[in-house]
Parts: structure tokens; sequence; C-alpha cells
């Protein structure tokens, strides 16, 4: 995220400084708290610019250092016009107010007609923000009730407290200007030259003689002229004049040292000023006076002495409690000190740093065209848990679609309407397309041909065995990425000239297992799409068997699609069989029925022949409940593991081996426990939902290319693995030799300078620090090699500390000068991985190449670069290469 601040030109006084301490603190924080993200300043613009020459400077700004996100810090200009929104484009705009916003921009302006209208045009500027940061609850309050602020869009950033205001010593200049050993009330504040200030100095008036050690009162800053012939006139009346200094221009070292000597600190600000100095003066542990306001209650809480400062007489009571006695004073001391190491700059930092990545969120659509409710409402919550950890999401859809969507309420999502798309397509980083391969054209087709992105094919429909898919809106969409389930789709697609097609498995998501503790009848379930065939006649014969051996507690139900006419065939069957009361026929079941059934069933029956190189979705729903499976021994069928499934020896028709099996599983209930856990650890490892969300993240991020030449890397699917890691992809085996000693640097170097070989340094080389380690980013130039030569061998030398060296592909160009600001992005599966003893020493990892260096000359896959942790900070690598 680049971050840029605009700070305007603060006013010359106590509270003009304060606020540049805070803004100071501020960005220093953040730098320290956010070192992957950039921060940039923009100058103000000149006094005379014109609004034209300010909008074209700041967008060429924002366009030169891609800028996220544009902070601007107390947005009321001193000019005719101020910041618009339009002006900014797309990069996100936020503002820090510091200050009241009413009076403050009354202020800066000129008055009169100008001055209102330039007040409505900066309120209407802040009201447009996506963001918008005060100091306070007070300032908060003041900007929703005073500038229509939705509150939504407004975050309390109190500040913190710098680490020099901690326990200082008086500086040579204060003991100087104030008198050592002297006694003192240090008074600072925009309200000296008002009532404040009258009736400060007839309270001292009052208090000295009273005291045994009269107290001088030292005034921050440098008054004009008009200001200290006022004060001097009061103070000469009161008997005070000789008591009265003040400090000049002072920096902050000098001001924590004038807070830690003083015996009070009398906070003088006007309505709305920051109450930063106020826990300034805490942090140094002098008890505090402020006027009794909401935002000085707010900030001080109990550890500040509140009373009436325009009452001379309320003032000399509170100062003589303060300086007469010490319990009150002490009390005031601890509780200010314990107050002040609550505001942290650190936790500030982090506040707003959640704030800006709020903001700064892009957003995905996902456009969902499926006809099936339950398809809807199974598919889109497998991707948005992960997908709203990065990203907000637009989720449009036809009618219905409320109804059958479950999701628990989440401010990241929002539900739109398909005709809500256009106007919106350009908000989006990437846009999802869930279609089925046989939709035909709908409205959503013309949007995949005009907004080109990822699009997820629903492929499990019998159109596709049959021959008779229409994909002529996948073909027409020939600039997205089209992501597939099945190998023949992925054939199908890239035999049509699909260039784009990446095959990853069907994802399910483990439902949730649920044990019904009551006697009931043993059930038998059989769903999906049903037709004469398949074999759902031997089932209702063997329950029929079931029965005539004695066994009267077993049920079956039947769901799915069923012809009518076939439907009625079968109920006359099972009452021919006298089995009315222990069979159903149910149509399609929504998502909840079907759960609770399948819940309640203890066998499956899936009599269906493969059609497919890969089992069925029903079939893989069914496994996903934990429900062990009756299936036919053939095809597709015949790779599931034999403890998952059980596999019947017969076609379609044959009874006997069906009864054999489902009595085999109805008898022994500790195998259907063994295969109810291996179902759902198969399910789990070869359709994970995590690691298919996380893939589409991969091709969203550009982690993860969207065309691979090499066929097998694009019909790639998960290996079936002992213990997932659904995180990242599983490194592939290493087969290179030992790491080499460093001492076998040279002879390395001496071994490839034959004839025939090519001895490569780094073209880009890039390294970035972090914590300990050392990131590197670098590539290789391969023009250097003869035209028309082929890569025999290429071998990279890669110097690294550390007991583990991985390699990754970098997937998108970069360039030196902006790898700090913006990283280059990387494929998250590793191409190399070693693991060595523990060592200090440097070692030089060898690494075979060849395959992808043949790639990158012949420009298969684009020659970016590696990426490698942990490298050496001094030895650069080299590559190798024999060619021929």
């Amino acid at each position: 995220m680049i971050v840029a601040f605009c700070v305007p030109l603060l006013p010359g006084h106590f509270d003009g400084f304060a606020k540049g301490r805070y803004i100071g603190n501020l960005i220093e924080a953040l730098g320290h708290n956010g070192s992957e993200h950039s921060f940039v300043r923009y100058e103000p613009n000149a006094e005379g610019d014109s609004e034209e020459l300010c909008k074209e400077r700041l967008g060429r700004f924002l366009a030169e250092q891609s800028v996220d996100l544009f902070l601007a810090v107390e947005p009321y200009p001193g000019r005719e016009y101020g910041w618009r929104k339009e002006w900014f484009g797309k990069t996100k705009v936020a503002v820090l107010l510091l200050g009241r916003i009413v009076p403050r921009m009354r202020d800066s302006g000129p008055q009169g007609e100008g001055s209102h209208e330039m007040i409505r045009r900066n309120i209407e500027f802040i009201r447009g923000c996506d963001l918008v940061l005060t100091v306070s609850e007070s300032l908060r309050r003041e900007a929703i009730r005073s500038a229509g602020i939705p509150a939504s869009q407004i975050e309390v950033v109190a500040g913190g407290i710098d680490a020099r205001f901690g326990s200082p010593e008086r500086t040579d200049r204060c003991a100087s200007g104030v008198g050592t050993g002297e006694r003192y009330l240090f008074c600072a504040g925009a309200e000296l030259g008002g009532r404040q200030g009258e009736a400060l100095i007839a309270a001292i008036g009052m208090l000295n003689p009273e005291l045994d050690v009269p107290c001088r009162l030292v005034i921050e800053g440098e008054p004009a002229d008009s200001e200290r012939e006022k004060l001097l006139a009061l103070s000469e009346t009161a008997g005070i004049r000789d008591r009265i200094r003040w400090t000049g221009p002072i920096g902050t070292e000098e001001l924590a040292s004038l807070y830690g000597g003083a015996e009070l600190f009398l906070f003088l600000a006007a309505e709305g000023a920051l109450g930063l100095p106020i826990l300034e003066a805490m942090a140094c542990g002098t008890p505090v006076m402020a006027q009794d306001r909401a935002e000085w209650n707010e900030v001080g809480e109990d550890a500040v002495y509140r009373t009436d400062l325009y009452d001379p007489e309320r003032l000399h009571i509170g100062l003589r409690q303060l300086l007469s006695g010490e319990s009150p004073k002490k009390e005031l001391v601890a509780k200010g000190k314990l107050l002040a190491r609550k505001y942290e700059w650190r936790t500030c930092a982090e506040k707003v740093l959640r704030a800006f990545g709020e903001v700064c969120r892009k957003r995905v659509a996902i456009i969902a065209d499926l006809p099936s409710p339950r398809a809807r409402s199974a598919r889109i919550p497998l991707l948005l848990p992960m997908m709203t950890e990065h990203y907000d999401c637009d989720i449009y859809a036809g009618d219905g679609w409320e109804a059958s969507f479950q999701a628990a309420p989440n401010k990241r999502v929002r539900l739109l309407r398909h005709e809500e798309f256009p106007d919106r397509a350009d908000d989006y980083k990437e846009i999802i397309y869930l279609v089925r391969l046989e939709n035909g054209e709908t409205i959503v087709s013309d949007y995949m041909v005009q907004y080109p992105g990822i699009v997820l094919v629903e492929d499990d429909g019998a159109s596709l065995f049959q021959g008779e898919c229409d994909i002529g809106h996948l073909l027409r969409a020939d600039q997205c990425t089209l992501v597939v389930h099945r190998a023949e789709t992925a054939r199908l697609l890239t035999e049509q000239g699909c260039r784009s097609v990446i095959r990853y498995r069907k994802p399910f998501k483990l439902p949730v297992m649920v044990s019904a503790v009551m006697d009931r009848d043993f059930t038998f379930a059989c769903y999906g799409t049903i037709e004469p065939g398949d074999g759902l006649e031997s089932a209702m014969e063997c329950i029929r068997s079931f029965v005539d051996g004695g066994y009267d507690n077993v049920r079956l139900w039947v769901g799915g699609d069923i012809d009518p006419g076939y439907r009625e065939q079968l109920q006359a069957y099972a009452g021919a069989l006298g089995l009315t009361d222990r069979i159903e026929l149910l149509g399609p079941l929504e998502e909840n029925e079907y759960g609770i059934r399948m819940s309640r069933s203890d066998v499956c029956l899936y009599l269906r022949e493969p059609r497919s190189e890969e089992p069925t979705d029903e079939l893989l729903e069914m496994m996903s409940y934990g429900k062990p499976t009756v299936v036919l021994g053939t095809g597709a069928h015949l790779d599931l593991p034999d403890d998952t499934v059980r596999k019947t020896d017969s076609g379609t028709g044959d009874r006997e081996p069906l009864f054999e099996s489902m009595f085999y599983l109805y008898k022994d209930a500790e195998l259907r426990k063994k295969m109810r856990k291996q179902a759902r650890a198969y399910v789990s490892v070869n359709h994970s939902a995590t690691r298919y969300a996380s893939r589409i993240l991969s091709l969203i991020d550009g982690r993860e290319d969207r065309c691979d030449v090499d066929e097998n890397a694009a019909f790639e699917t998960d290996a079936p693995q002992p213990a997932p890691d659904f995180a990242g992809e599983a490194a592939p085996p290493v087969t290179d030799a030992d790491p080499l000693p460093e001492v076998a640097i040279a002879e390395a170097e001496d071994n490839i300078s034959a004839a025939g070989t090519l001895t490569l340094e780094p073209n880009r080389i890039h390294r970035v620090r972090k914590g300990k380690s050392l990131r590197c980013y670098f590539s290789f130039d391969l023009a250097a090699l003869p035209p028309g030569a082929t890569i025999r061998s290429a071998v990279m030398f890669i110097p690294a500390r550390g007991t583990t060296l991985r390699v990754h592909r970098i997937s998108r160009d970069w360039n030196e000068q902006a790898v700090s600001r913006r990283k280059p992005r990387i494929r998250p599966k590793p191409l190399y991985r070693k693991v060595r003893k523990l060592s200090k020493r440097t070692a030089v990892f060898r690494w075979d190449c060849t395959e992808l260096a043949c790639k990158w000359l012949t420009g298969a896959v684009s020659n970016y670069g590696v990426y490698a942790p942990a490298i050496s900070a001094v030895q650069k690598p080299w590559l190798s290469v024999e060619y021929g």
C-alpha cells in the first residue's frame, strides 16, 4: 500500500506546534509499524495556484507515485476553492481532523459569501472522503452533528506521548529564564490575551501573598506587542509585573523541561484545540488545570483539575488548593502518569493502518448464473470465507437468490442484481463468473465477453457425456480464464480453441457430522439423477430380501431428478413388493432437507455406471457426509481406495452381489465406522474447499499463471496426501547434490569455463532485509546465448546462509527501483527446496534448473526471474549454461 500525506503549513503558536508534534509522531509510528507499506509526502499547492493547476498537479502526483490512499491533514486551504473528491479518481481519500471543522474553516478563508461557499465545499469534500480520522470522541460527535458525516466513516485516533516527555531535567536555558530554584507556573494556550488571561493574572496576584515562596508565571512563546502590553498592564495592577516571563520560541526538549519543572501546567486553550499538551504534561509528572469542557474532560478524565478559568475567584481557590497542600497535587500527578501510559504511538499507528487497510480493500465481483438454488448456495459459501479475508465481495444473482443463499450477515458482502453490474464493472480488481457448462447464451455470457475475468465452470451435467453440450458462450469469452473440474471438460475446451483453461478438482465442504441418539430403522439412501437401468429396482428387491430374512428394520429413501413416468413405475413396483411403507420416492431436495436426511441415513447406494474418468458430484457428496457407499466396481470407481467405498462385482441389474454388499455393511458396525472416517478424509484431501479458494485467490493476485503451455501442468490436480497442507502447495522432490562449501566457489567457476558454456551474472538483483534474513529478487538475461542455441543444461549457484533454501518463480515483471515500494509477485509453490545441516557459514547451493531455463529461452514461461530468501549479503548468485 502506498500512502501519500499532505500536511499544510501550521500556525506558529502553541496549538500549531502541538499539532505538528502529533503529525510528526504519527507519520514516524506508521513508518515503524507499516514497514511493508510506502509513505510519500505531497507538498501543498502554492497560494497563487489556480484551481485547474491544483487539479492537474495532484493528478500527476497520484499517477507517478501509484498512490493507493491520500491522507489530507486539516484540509482547509486558505483560498477561494478547496479539495474536490473527483480530483482523486479511484485513489482512496482520508482526512485527519485535529480541530473543529466549521470555526477552523471560517478563520482560514475570506469573510462573506465566499467564506460560506468555501465552508460548504470543504464539508462536502470531507463528507465524500472514504475515511475521516479525528483526535477525540467530542470532535467525532461534532463532525457527525455539524457536517453530517456518517458515523461508520469516522475513526478516533487519540495519539500517543512522545518519548521525550518522560522525566526531564531542567535545561540551562529554562533555569536562566525562570530563576534557579524558584517555583513557577507554566501556562500555554491561545486564550492568554482574552478573559482567561485576565482571570489568571488576577488570581496569581491574590495567591502570591498567601504563599511562603511566591510563584512566577512562565508563558510559552512570544506574544504580539499588543498582547504583551495588555498582560504587563494587568500584572502591574495585580502586583506581579516582575514575576512574569515569556519563553520565546522553544523546541520539544525545552518544552519537556518546562513541563517537568513546573509546579502546575495551566492549559488556556481555545475551544476545539488539540488536547495533546495535557497528556504531555501528565507524562512529565506535572499536575494540570484546564477549563471544564467536554474535549478536555475526555482527554484528561479525572486526572485534570477542572475549574472555570474565566472566574478569578474560582481560579484562585483552585491554585491555592494545589500549591498549598501536597495531597491533591500528588493524587493528580499519580493519576496523570497512569493515564499517560495508556497513550502509545505504536497502538495508534496499528489502529490507523487497520483503518487504511479497510479503506484500501479491493472489491471482487461474483456473478452467479447457476439455475439451481442448491448449486448457488453450495458454491458461493465455499469461496466467501477466504475471499472476504482479502477482498470485499459483491454478489450478483437473479431472482430467488436471497432465499437460497443462507450465509450469515457479513459487512464484506453485498447482494446485488445482474442488471446493476455494468455501472459498477470498473470498480473491481477481478470479476468471477459462476456458470454451468451447458448454460448457453444469457446476460452473463455477454458480460463475460465485455468484462473478462475468471470463469468457474460447473461441468457435472450429463450433457457433457452425451455430446450435446453447447459451449458457445465459453468460446466467445476468449479473454477469460476458465476453471473447470473434469479432465474431459478441459480437453473439450482446449480442442475447441479456448486459450486459458485450468483444472482444479471440485471443492466440497465437509458437513457437520450429526448422530441421532435414538432407536430408529436402518436406512439406505440413494440420491441423484434417477433413470431407467440405474439398478433402483434391484435395490428395492434387496430391501424385500432383508424383510424376508427377518431384518424388518430397514428402509430406503430415493431423492433427486426422476422422470414422472418412471417414478410411477417405481411406485407401482414398490407396491407389488409390499414395500410401500418402507420406500420413499422423493424429488429434488433443498440443502437443509438433504442434510437432515443424509445425517439420518446409515448406508448410501450409488448404482450408476461411471461415465467420466472421475467420481461424480453426487457420489463425492455422499462421501463428504461420511456415509459408507455401495458403488459399482467399474470405471472411475476402481480408483477409489477400498476403505472409502464398497465396490460390487456386478452390473446395475445384478441383485445378489448388491444384496451381499448391503448386508455386509448392515451387519458390520465397525466397518461402517472406519469407512465413514476414510470417506471424509478422502474428500478432505482431494477436494479441499480451502485449497480451492486459495488457488482462486492466487489467480486474482497473479501468483498463479492463468495459462500454462505445459499440458500436464494445465491439467494438474491435487494428489492424495495423508496430511494435506491447505495453506499452500507441497514442494517438489529435491534431486540436487549437497550444497557446496564456501571454498568450492572458485573450483566451481573453473569447471564451468569450458567451451560451449556460458556463466551469467544477474542482470537484475535486489536484496530486501526482513528481520535477520535477507530476501533477494534476481533474474538472468539469456539473450547472451548465441542465436539459435539450445540449452543442454543449466545450473544455478546460489550462495545462502541458514539451513533451508527455497526458490520461487516471479510471476510479474518488476524493476529494481520499485521493489522497495511494491514487492514483485511470486508463485507460492517453490521450484526448488533444499535443507542442510545447521551451519553458520555461507554455502553455495547447486540447483539444476535446465527445464526452467529452456522455457525461459523459448518463451514458454516469461523470464521475470526468481525469488530466494536467506541469500548471502555479499556474494551474488550465478547461472552456468551449457548450450549446443
